[in-house]
Formats: C-alpha cells, sequence, structure tokens
C-alpha cells in the first residue's frame, strides 16, 4: 500500500517520528489499559514503518492502531480501511481488528482526564478519530453491516444519553486544567442539537447541570487565553452562538434564557 507520509530515507522524518513515540508511548500506557509493556516495541514498529506485526494484529483495537499509528494518514487510506471493514475485510492476518471493539475504546479513552496538556490522548487525532466512528450528522437508531455483524450507526444508545453526555463532557472540557484539548465532544455541536429532535424529559438534577454548563459556556466566552485555553473559549464562542442563533427547543431553550438572565 503507498504511503504518503512513509519517508524512510529522510533522516530528519525518522528522528521526528521516533521523538513522537515518547508521546504515544505514553498516552498508551496511561490511556489505553488493555495493552501491556511487552506489545510497545511491536507497536513502535508499526509506528515507524507502517508494516503490520502480530502485536497489532492480535490487539483487541487493532482499527484504532491502523488509524493512529500508521505513518500514511493520508485520507485515500483511511477510506480504504473502512470499505474493508465494511466488505468484512478480516483475515488470521488482522484476528484483533474490530469496528466496536475500536470505537468503545476510542470514546472511553478519549473522554478521560487528566492528560498531556498539549499532546492530548490522540495526539490531536480526536477530531478525525470521531469522525469515523461516528459516521453520521444527525442522531439516530439505525444500524448498518460492518465485519458482517449490525453495529449502531450512532454510539449513543438514546437521545438522552447524547444530550446529557454533550454537557456533562464539555463543562469538564471547560472547567479542569489538565481536560484535553481535542476533547471530542467539543466537535459535536451540530450533532447535538439533533438530539432535541426527538421527546425525552430530563430530571432536576440534569436540568440543574445543564444550567450550569450554559453558565460557564457564557463565562468562558468572556475570558483571555490567559485564562483559558483557546481551544476552550473557541468551543464556548461557538456553541453559544449557535443557541442564541437556532429555534431551541426543549430542554436547551428555557435553560439557556435562564442562563443569560
Amino acid at each position: 500500500m503507498m504511503q504518503t507520509d512513509y519517508r524512510p530515507d529522510d533522516k530528519d522524518w525518522l528522528k521526528q517520528r521516533r521523538a513522537n513515540w515518547k508521546y504515544i508511548k505514553q498516552s498508551i500506557r496511561k490511556h489505553l489499559a488493555f495493552t501491556r509493556p511487552n506489545e510497545y516495541p511491536g507497536m513502535r514498529d508499526y509506528y515507524i514503518t507502517g508494516e503490520m506485526n502480530q502485536t497489532v494484529a492480535d490487539n483487541r483495537c487493532t482499527t484504532l492502531f491502523e488509524l493512529w499509528l500508521h505513518p500514511d494518514q493520508s485520507e485515500a487510506r483511511w477510506q480504504g480501511l473502512w470499505q474493508e471493514l465494511l466488505n468484512r475485510y478480516s483475515g488470521t492476518a488482522t484476528p484483533g481488528r474490530s469496528f466496536k471493539k475500536s470505537r468503545e475504546e476510542f470514546f472511553r479513552a478519549a473522554l478521560r482526564s487528566p492528560c498531556d496538556p498539549e499532546f492530548g490522548v490522540f495526539g490531536g487525532m480526536e477530531e478525525r478519530l470521531l469522525a469515523f466512528f461516528l459516521p453520521i450528522e444527525r442522531y439516530t437508531d439505525d444500524t448498518f453491516t460492518i465485519e458482517n455483524r449490525p453495529q449502531r450507526l450512532c454510539y449513543f444508545p438514546n437521545p438522552k444519553e447524547l444530550y446529557t453526555f454533550f454537557f456533562y463532557g464539555n463543562y469538564t472540557f471547560l472547567t479542569e486544567a489538565d481536560e484535553n484539548i481535542f476533547y471530542p465532544f467539543q466537535y459535536l455541536i451540530d450533532f447535538w442539537f439533533t438530539s432535541m429532535e426527538h421527546s425525552f424529559e430530563l430530571s432536576k438534577r440534569q436540568s440543574d447541570y445543564c444550567l450550569l454548563f450554559f453558565k460557564e459556556v457564557l463565562k468562558t466566552c468572556e475570558m483571555s487565553v490567559q485564562e483559558r485555553h483557546p481551544n476552550k473559549i473557541a468551543f464556548a464562542r461557538r456553541l453559544k452562538e449557535a443557541l442564541d442563533s437556532r429555534e431551541l427547543k426543549y430542554p436547551a431553550k428555557a435553560l439557556w434564557e435562564a442562563a443569560k438572565s
């Protein structure tokens, strides 16, 4: 397979790749609990060469590593992997390949804190990985067939879970100093709005927390980059603009108005 980013004869490229590995290894050790130290050398080799080895092939989250660690990060390669999954490419060479397990591990790891303040969990690839593991633009209960198995298109089990996960997670994202600056839920504003196309009820505790989140959004919008990371400020301002410009529905409408009053 063509490796558009792989330059084995470029000493500077190899030097940078090897230097980056220490951050990758640290993140794997800290956030991917299913890995073991004796697997790290094989993962490092895959990160440098892009050649599938047994360590990566046998891992329960081969798909996640194929996306994150491979030197070829071209869109063509990612799309090729997606088609292989849809066409049920498994084979004995990659027994660990599993969209379901990799998606679960991506969300579990990416939502964890604390993490390196600048590297995050996946080194800034969170938004791209999110689009791969959540290949839809709005909430749905529909399923699709991948690896010969029916899977939900949406990671979230129901609209209420999507709505509440968004404000719980992004409140932590805004307020915790060591939270992942590439926190995936910050990229789900449009997707979150589609949860309100469905009927559900929030508990009083959930409503109170959502109100607290909205107040924190307004507060963050007025902060400087010395007070909060630019990613957090940018997210807060995007969300405020969306909440102010769109026709809001329950439960956001009343809570947003309360937050601004």
